[in-house]
C-alpha cells in the first residue's frame, strides 16, 4: 500500500505512482529512504530525494515570502508544535526566534515563510553571525531556526525554503551561510563541515554539526577564523 505525502491518502494499487486526489508522487512508506524495483529480473535501487513540493497540484497553491509582523503569532503556535516532535527539544525555541526578532543582526528579508492555503506551514530564518579571523572581525550568515508544519513533513518544504534563502542571501551580498546541525541531514543541501574551510566553531575545532555552506564557489576560500553559533 502507497501513502500520498501531501494529502495522505492511500492508494492500494501499487502499479499506481502518482496520486488520483492530488496529483503527488506516491512512495512506499516503509521504503522512503530507497525505493527498490525490479524489473525484467534487474533490481535497480533509487536514492530518493525530499519530494518535489511542484509535482502534486495540492501544493502548487504554496508560495514562500518574506515573514510580516502579523504572521509572529502564528509561527510561534508553528515553531512550538513542529519542535515538540523533536524530543532533544527543551522548548523554548519560540522564545529564541521572538527574542532573535528584536536584535541587530536580525534581517527581516531573510526571515521567511511558507504559506499554503492562507496558513504558514514553515519558517526559515538566516541572520548575521561574526568569524573572528586574524584580520579582524568578518560578517555571515546563521540559518536558525527552521522548521515546518508536521502534516507537512518529506514534502520538500525545509528544502525549497532553504534554496529561496540562500538565493536572496547571494542576492544581498552574502558569501556563505553556517548552521548547527545533523550533518546526515544538512550534507544533502549542500552543507559541510565548517572546519573543512578553515573555520572551526570555538568550542570544539573538528565539530561535524558546525557546518557551512558557500553561495557560491570559492566564497571561503583564504579564510580562517573562529565562529561562536549555537
Amino acid at each position: 500500500m502507497k501513502k500520498c505525502p501531501a494529502c495522505f491518502k492511500t492508494e492500494d494499487n501499487e502499479a499506481v505512482r502518482f496520486c488520483r486526489h492530488c496529483g503527488t508522487e506516491l512512495f512506499y512508506p516503509e521504503r522512503f529512504g530507497e525505493v527498490n524495483k525490479t524489473i525484467d529480473n534487474t533490481t535497480s535501487i533509487r536514492t530518493r530525494k525530499w519530494c518535489n513540493i511542484t509535482k502534486g497540484s495540492k501544493n502548487k497553491s504554496m508560495k514562500i515570502r518574506i515573514e510580516k509582523p502579523s504572521d509572529y503569532p502564528q509561527v510561534e503556535c508553528l515553531v512550538k508544535t513542529s519542535f515538540a516532535t523533536n524530543a532533544d527539544d527543551d522548548g523554548t525555541t519560540h522564545e529564541y526566534l521572538n527574542e532573535l526578532r528584536t536584535k541587530s543582526v536580525f534581517i527581516p528579508d531573510l526571515s521567511l515563510v511558507a504559506e499554503k492555503d492562507g496558513k504558514i506551514i514553515g519558517q526559515v530564518v538566516l541572520y548575521k553571525t561574526d568569524i573572528t579571523t586574524p584580520n579582524g572581525i568578518k560578517t555571515e550568515l546563521l540559518l536558525s531556526p527552521i522548521c515546518v508544519h508536521p502534516n507537512y513533513f518529506r514534502q520538500g518544504i525545509a528544502r525549497a525554503m532553504i534554496d529561496e534563502a540562500l538565493r536572496k542571501a547571494k542576492e544581498m551580498g552574502y558569501n556563505a551561510v553556517f548552521l548547527c546541525g545533523d550533518p546526515k541531514i544538512y550534507s544533502k543541501l549542500g552543507f559541510i563541515p565548517s572546519y573543512k574551510y578553515d573555520i572551526r566553531h570555538i568550542t570544539d575545532p573538528t565539530a561535524q554539526w558546525s557546518m557551512a555552506r558557500e553561495l557560491y564557489k570559492g566564497a571561503l576560500a583564504g579564510l580562517s577564523g573562529t565562529i561562536d553559533t549555537i
